[in-house]
């Protein structure tokens, strides 16, 4: 059977399959008009590569990668590499947001998470159970957000205090998860796409979580800390492979550190 028919991942319809990005191409363009590369990392220290389009999968059907996620990727798109629609206060430790579309942003965020969960390439850091696959299915077939506290998404504004960088879009890492210490069951997923780190509490959070003023909330706001690219482990990770350290990425190379 050809690879581009079959069921699709989201609603299960046997139909024909497009190449549909993980993570959205418009995270991609800035690339192709000046640097010409994407960087991309994955767990295995045997599978760091670059390309100059973003990783695609015959996952979904056209239904539901053009005209259910469409309008959430052009959200997702707009808000974070264009900054349309909301309105950004900054401190020393925080970016701020606000007038965010609660419902538009998570659902575009977990449909990203969901995505990379469904690919059968790089995206291998990605855990998601039977269940919460088929929960976070439901929710984006429904085109309804869960709450806040349901697949709590977070945000880190990521810099380069070598180079005083504030702008790291060229970086996009396919995902890991890591257990959370002091919380039973709990876990983390981290991905870098658009200049900051994305972060999904799995199954759920609570109201006395660490981090529950920074869980993206449903009133629109979002508090996303800044956070040294250098020691955010997620990226750590990806240096430490023997393809990042043999390769000649000057502007993060571990001699400037």
């Amino acid at each position: 059977m050809s690879k581009n028919i079959g069921h699709c991942k989201l609603c299960g319809e046997f139909r024909n399959l497009v190449r549909s990005h993980i993570i959205p191409e418009g995270f991609y363009l800035p690339l192709y008009d000046e640097k010409q590369v994407t960087y991309h990392s994955s767990p295995s220290r045997n599978q760091f590569k670059f390309m100059q389009k973003g990783q695609r999968e015959y996952m979904l059907c056209n239904k539901c990668d053009r005209d259910l996620l469409g309008p959430y990727d052009k959200y997702g798109i707009e808000v974070i590499r264009d900054n349309k629609y909301i309105n950004k206060f900054f401190s020393e430790e925080a970016e701020f947001w606000t007038n965010v579309e609660y419902n538009k942003f998570k659902i575009f965020l977990l449909s990203v998470l969901l995505r990379a969960h469904f690919a059968e390439n790089l995206f291998t850091g990605i855990e998601l159970d039977r269940s919460e696959e088929e929960v976070l299915k439901e929710y984006i077939l429904k085109e309804s957000a869960p709450s806040i506290d349901i697949f709590p998404v977070m945000g880190v504004k990521l810099f380069d205090p070598i180079t005083n960088n504030f702008n790291l879009d060229e970086i996009i890492t396919h995902g890991n998860t890591y257990l959370r210490e002091n919380y039973t069951d709990s876990r983390l997923i981290v991905m870098i796409f658009g200049g900051y780190g994305w972060m999904f509490i799995l199954p759920k959070g609570e109201k006395d979580d660490v981090n529950y003023n920074q869980f993206l909330r449903e009133d629109g706001v979002f508090a996303l800390l800044k956070e040294n690219i250098r020691e955010f482990l997620p990226f750590t990770d990806m240096r430490e492979s023997i393809a990042y350290s043999n390769f000649n990425f000057k502007r993060l190379n571990k001699d400037q550190s």
